[in-house]
């Protein structure tokens, strides 16, 4: 057993059930993908969302349940998450303002850029609690959700911000957002097809004018490759990701 900010936590390599029937327990629900800054276009008062995870093999009930940030609540009603499914809430039901989205839950509470403290509860029961920020490591998102790695997909390791990270899908094209809203997270690294250093591949570089000596500042340029990523347009595509 491992704690979650003072919260009794199963092992995530040994998960053992803590809840009974459709009744969640402590860390069976999990917080798995926040989108707090949507950006381009989009109001955050409309775009925002955030999703949570059944890490179980039952089907579980948030009849009993809240959302909540700690300046308000929402209850989140007779919602069922079958086994090893994704549960999607937006701060507002309409698809033509929301990015397209299609959630089965609406919260009324701002998600911070910077910083901000998650917490789902069902009866007296805390099940999970996140909190997020930027300067301890959490991926500074614009257009990007904050995505939790598939490998760490349990209410210990999604405290850690390592395990937090840029997803490699888009879900709304115009404008571009990505992230996985409802549906399996993308893994956090991936191999690409080509990377290769295009300049300066030597120091000192005489063309370049560069001595190339101690606490030079030098701009090194390169390029990455990775298909139905990175050639999606004839410009520069993914950024922030490669």
């Amino acid at each position: 057993v491992e704690t979650d900010g003072g919260m009794m936590m199963p092992r995530p390599d040994a998960f053992i059930p803590t809840g009974t029937g459709t009744s969640p327990g402590t860390g069976e629900l999990v917080f798995s993908e926040v989108h707090y800054d949507p950006h381009f276009g989009l109001s955050d008062g409309d775009a925002e969302w955030l999703e949570i995870y059944n890490v179980t093999n039952r089907t579980l009930s948030l009849e009993d349940c809240t959302l909540s940030d700690g300046t308000d609540s929402v209850a989140l009603g007779e919602i069922l998450m079958e086994a090893g499914t994704y549960a999607l809430f937006a701060r507002n039901p309409d698809a033509s303002v929301n990015g397209g989205l299609n959630a089965v839950g609406i919260f009324p509470f701002a998600l911070n850029n910077l910083s901000d403290a998650l917490e789902l509860k069902c009866g007296v029961t805390v099940i999970d609690r996140l909190a997020y920020d930027l300067d301890e490591g959490f991926p500074r998102t614009k257009g990007f959700s904050a995505s939790l790695s598939p490998n760490h997909l349990n209410a210990v390791d999604n405290d850690d911000p390592n395990n937090w990270c840029y997803p490699r899908r888009v879900y709304l094209e115009d404008p571009i957002q990505w992230g996985t809203p409802g549906g399996p997270n993308t893994q956090c690294d991936e191999i690409v097809d080509q990377c290769r250093l295009q300049s300066p591949v030597t120091l000192p570089n005489a063309a370049l004018d560069l001595a190339g000596e101690y606490r030079d500042a030098v701009d090194i340029f390169g390029r990455v490759r990775k298909d139905t990523l990175t050639d999606r347009t004839t410009g520069n595509d993914a950024p922030g990701l490669v």
